[in-house]
C-alpha cells in the first residue's frame, strides 16, 4: 500500500513512507510478564526492547528535508526482528 500511494502521490509532489515498530517499551509493554518479553526479543538482533524516541526519531527523518529522496518504503524499527532467521 505505501508503494502504491508513494506512486501515486509522487506526481504530486507527495512523499509516502512506512515506519513499522518492533515491541517498544511502553507501559502495557511493562506490565507483560518477563517470560514474553524476552521471548519476543530472543528474536531481534538488538537484545533490548526499543524506545518510542526510536520510532519517533524514524518518523522525524523521514518528515525531514534530509530524507527529500526517500518515497515508498518500509522502515522496520524492530531491533533487527525481521533481520534474524527464526530456527
Amino acid at each position: 500500500m505505501t508503494r502504491v500511494l508513494a506512486a501515486d502521490g509522487g506526481k504530486h509532489g507527495t512523499r509516502v513512507n512506512c515506519v513499522s515498530p518492533g515491541l517498544i517499551a511502553t507501559p502495557i509493554v511493562d506490565r507483560k510478564d518477563d517470560e514474553l518479553r524476552s521471548s519476543i526479543t530472543n528474536l531481534q538482533i538488538l537484545p533490548e526492547l526499543g524506545h518510542p524516541d526510536d520510532v519517533a526519531n524514524a518518523a522525524l527523518f523521514l518528515a525531514s528535508d534530509e530524507a527529500k529522496w526517500i518515497t515508498g518504503p518500509n522502515l522496520p524499527v524492530n531491533g533487527g526482528y525481521t533481520a534474524r532467521e527464526v530456527t
